[in-house]
């Protein structure tokens, strides 16, 4: 789906910028005008999130200015009227394309393989790292038992942490909401930039948001849903472990029993097609998990 914002007038606080700069400014968009007693007037407002490229030395002022989609700036031009500019928030990023930076961030990656060779031998820890907007990578708030608390998610563009030994080699409920949470505060038209990696003993995932931010949804999953979600995501992945189709050893689920429990967990939460699923290989390879019309699971080759 494609949302055009129209904006009409903008308000900006900003200092000089460098040219060409990709910034992310929350604005106040001035959208129409109530008539009051005596002839005043009191403006209508909202607020957006967007991102543009914004040319060199812009005003230090708190002027009223014109943006258009390629950053160019009519200082002065304060006026209400006028068609003003489209702005598309499209959302989408190629999720093969995502996984494959997120892999090659020479920053997280020695994080990556830290937590690869911990979860080899953790029966109930899990810790974590943040990717953060100003481009460090940072530990995650909170690093506990069979949990990884992520608690600021304004600041991320993503994140990692390790399942363990004794856990669901897959991610759960919590853990597609945290993504979600962080794509929501990306900036607007660039909701596909967030994702979440979780790597197990034996498994390597990356999940992103496949949507513009319109099809976020409205509220944040509540912990009672999330905690339902979960519980139910054990009980099948127990009841699992006992069915050959699904497990050979009767301790880890195969790929079929953990693409099963996700995608039916993305249908409990209402998420169908919204989000994707990336597997890491053993080879450094990519795929895309699909769940096709018929109901079969396909994982499709990265180019």
């Amino acid at each position: 789906m494609t949302v055009k914002v129209l904006v009409v007038q903008i308000i900006v606080k900003m200092n000089k910028t460098s040219s060409y700069d990709l910034e992310c400014k929350t604005v106040i968009l001035v959208v129409g005008v109530i008539e009051g007693g005596g002839g005043t007037q009191s403006e209508i407002t909202t607020t957006k999130t967007v991102c543009k490229k914004v040319i060199k030395e812009i005003a230090e002022d708190n002027t009223c200015i014109n943006v258009s989609p390629n950053g160019e700036c009519n200082i002065g031009d304060g006026g209400g009227g006028g068609g003003g500019y489209p702005y598309e928030d499209t959302g989408e990023k190629d999720p093969c394309e995502k996984a494959k930076e997120v892999l090659n961030n020479t920053k997280m990656k020695p994080k990556v393989e830290e937590l690869e060779n911990f979860a080899k031998t953790s029966k109930d820890d899990e810790i974590g790292y943040k990717d953060n907007k100003d481009g460090t990578v940072s530990p995650a708030d909170k690093n506990g038992k069979h949990r990884v608390t992520f608690d600021d998610v304004s600041t991320m563009n993503g994140g990692y942490h390790n399942h363990t030994l004794s856990g669901l080699h897959m991610f759960f409920s919590h853990d597609i909401s945290t993504m979600l949470e962080i794509a929501r505060y990306q900036g607007i038209g660039n909701s596909g930039n967030a994702y979440l990696g979780m790597v197990s003993s034996d498994n390597h995932y990356i999940i992103t948001f496949n949507g513009n931010h319109n099809d976020l949804p409205a509220n944040s999953f509540s912990e009672e849903n999330l905690y339902l979600w979960d519980t139910k995501q054990a009980i099948d992945w127990y009841s699992m472990l006992n069915n050959s189709q699904y497990s050979s050893d009767k301790k880890n689920l195969n790929d079929t029993g953990l693409n099963k429990i996700f995608f039916s967990t993305l249908e409990k939460m209402g998420l169908t097609d919204k989000i994707n699923l990336i597997k890491v290989n053993n080879d450094g390879s990519t795929s895309k998990i699909t769940k096709n019309s018929d109901g079969t699971i396909s994982p499709i080759p990265c180019s």
